[in-house]
């Protein structure tokens, strides 16, 4: 992930920017799932005997359901997944960024009414930089030519977010969900003549 942000920053592209940053959220949303699922550990995995009937799959656990009900809002609002499955390689440059609007539009509303988030740091982009001993290691990442120790010295490239809270859609079982395991990202649309 790091290397494909690099690449935009020396190679900007406007659909290479577009793909980055999606692949970016699906990456923020998978790791939302595994701080989600914090301590909790997975029983161990036991083989049944073979069965005639295929057995149903297990639930999720309501962490990952909510994660699902938070993309189907992104789906919802901003057609992202139908974006992120669509096949765009042959699309004009015109054709991405117009998509691109109403995909930013919508998701922009459902990520500012389910999570604050704020960047990390407020200085602009560009200014000179002084890390010292006992900075957040986790909050910044260094690139470049990168000294052994600290003081580290460098330009702000870009100001990072962090999560200040989150109020993810909450599911509540199956029977929320009309008897389904797991919550539906989008429904099937059937126009009726």
């Amino acid at each position: 992930m790091a290397l494909l942000n690099a690449a935009v920053l020396f190679y900007p592209d406007p659909s290479a920017q577009l793909g980055v940053t999606a692949l970016s959220g699906l990456t923020g949303l998978g790791l939302l799932v595994a701080s989600l699922r914090g301590g909790e550990t997975k029983a161990p995995v036991s083989v049944p005997a073979p069965a005639v009937a295929a057995q149903e799959a297990p639930a999720p656990a309501r962490g990952e359901a909510e994660v699902v009900a938070f993309l189907a809002l992104l789906q919802e609002k901003g057609r992202l997944v139908d974006f992120v499955q669509e096949e765009i390689s042959g699309a004009s440059d015109e054709q991405v960024g117009a998509a691109a609007r109403v995909i930013h539009d919508g998701c922009r509303k459902v990520i500012n009414e389910y999570f604050e988030i704020a960047p990390i740091r407020t200085e602009a982009e560009g200014t000179p930089l002084q890390l010292g001993e006992g900075y957040d290691a986790g909050a910044h990442r260094l690139i470049g030519s990168v000294p052994d120790r600290p003081p580290y010295r460098g330009r702000l490239v870009h100001p990072g977010w962090e999560t200040r809270s989150v109020k993810l859609p909450r599911v509540h079982g199956a029977d929320a969900e009309g008897g389904r395991r797991w919550p539906v990202i989008a429904p099937v649309e059937v126009e009726i003549n």
